[in-house]
């Protein structure tokens, strides 16, 4: 017998359930489970692993100059056809894909799903609010178009700065999650195909954002998905959060951006009884605009589709509705002291 088929009997013997990957895929499975289920496990996750984790990836994303999400997953996707390949036979191959499915669901889970178990972004955000509360002097509409005129840029925006003041805001309002210190601005034909402005990677906790957009729209998305790295993984929670992180921040252009965006995603009637936007928040807007409607997004309707089943999978019952439902949160947030 040679080598190699010496090497196919071994890795062939004993029974199917003893595969040493899919006991390793398993017992992750369970843990992830857990966690998700038992209260005192999600408290451990989030306090003691996920912290830990996000600081070491997210340093080891800032050592290197290009996202490291691609060629990470073309690794695991070479890696898993290979197994698949040398299993030596149709039953061993299955348990293998099996075992790589559970392994890719178990660790999206434990480096950053479990997010989605955690308390709701105002309840956690309670604790940070002034009493008494605020009564509300103005409609929010009003409310943002006065921050809008109060920071209006002058000249070109600083994103970088706009961007790193953000992330200092969202850094007090969520103390535990080191987040990245660069946000990975893309080409516009890698995310704008899918109709997609921003993305961030929950094994990496890097953060993507289209840099077909205007700088203004970079430094709010960038907010947002900083956010979900906070820890806020419902998108209305990280919508709220990322405008929130912007509205408080030092940089005023970040506060415009924040503003900017929020006033986009009101009601028209509600925009339309706060008055008129400055010329050069008008023309921002417009910048926008026209990138979402004058370029080419073949898989955008399919993505949007795909996504929002998958968001309502996870249990946020408004599934893409909720990018709309944060910013309105942001009145409780005003009442309650919070920007």
């Amino acid at each position: 017998m040679n080598r190699r088929a010496r090497g196919d009997v071994a890795a062939g013997s004993g029974p199917w359930w003893a595969s040493r990957l899919l006991a390793t895929a398993a017992a992750a499975w369970l843990v992830a489970a857990l966690a998700r289920w038992v209260p005192s496990w999600n408290e451990a996750w989030a306090h003691l692993f996920a912290p830990g984790y996000a600081a070491v990836v997210t340093r080891l994303g800032e050592g290197v100059p290009w996202p490291w999400t691609p060629p990470l997953a073309l690794l695991v996707a070479v890696l898993a056809v290979r197994a698949a390949r040398s299993a030596g036979s149709r039953g061993r191959a299955t348990v293998r894909v099996v075992a790589a499915f559970l392994l890719i669901t178990a660790s999206f889970e434990l480096a950053w799903g479990l997010h989605g178990t955690r308390p709701p972004a105002q309840e956690r955000l309670a604790e940070r609010a002034q009493v008494p509360e605020r009564t509300m002097e103005a409609p929010l509409a009003s409310l943002l178009r006065d921050r809008i005129v109060a920071d209006l840029p002058n000249g070109p925006l600083q994103e970088r700065e706009a961007t790193a003041s953000v992330r200092e805001a969202l850094q007090e309002l969520a103390p535990t999650m080191r987040l990245p210190r660069t946000v990975r601005v893309v080409p516009g034909w890698v995310l704008g195909p899918w109709g997609v402005a921003g993305v961030v990677s929950p094994w990496t906790y890097e953060a993507h954002v289209d840099g077909a957009l205007p700088p203004w729209s970079r430094i709010a998305i960038a907010a947002h998905e900083l956010a979900h790295l906070a820890g806020y993984e419902d998108e209305a929670d990280a919508e709220l959060l990322g405008l929130l992180a912007a509205l408080r921040a030092q940089h005023p252009h970040a506060r415009y951006a924040g503003a900017l965006r929020a006033w986009a995603w009101l009601p028209a009637e509600d925009r339309s009884l706060a008055g008129p936007l400055p010329e050069r928040a008008r023309s921002d807007l417009a910048a926008a605009r026209a990138v979402h409607e004058g370029r080419a997004r073949p898989f955008a309707g399919a993505f949007t589709a795909a996504y929002d089943a998958w968001l309502r999978l996870r249990g946020q019952e408004a599934g893409v509705g909720g990018y709309a439902i944060g910013p309105r949160r942001l009145a409780w947030a005003w009442r309650a002291g919070l920007w």
